[in-house]
């Protein structure tokens, strides 16, 4: 949002992937985080805490992750642990 509250978005956004998970149990989730060629900095920032989020979530989920750099985009693929 630009307003500087970042954590508190991201815990919502964490709480509501939690109850997704436990309510549909889906077998893969995946996503995309596109860079914008013009403001490198901003998009690889993004890219940057997806990633992170990624390595400390997705286990916890129950999720191995893949992540796929295709240039202008990063995709992400969890996989269900069996």
């Amino acid at each position: 949002t630009g307003l500087g509250d970042q954590q508190r978005v991201f815990a919502t956004v964490l709480s509501a992937i939690g109850q997704f998970i436990d309510m549909e149990d889906p077998e893969t989730i995946s996503f995309s985080a596109e860079k914008d060629e013009e403001n490198k900095k901003k998009s690889m920032t993004r890219t940057n805490l997806y990633d992170r989020l990624v390595k400390r979530y997705a286990n916890k989920f129950g999720y191995q992750a893949e992540v796929s750099d295709y240039g202008t985009t990063t995709g992400y693929l969890l996989r269900k642990i069996r």
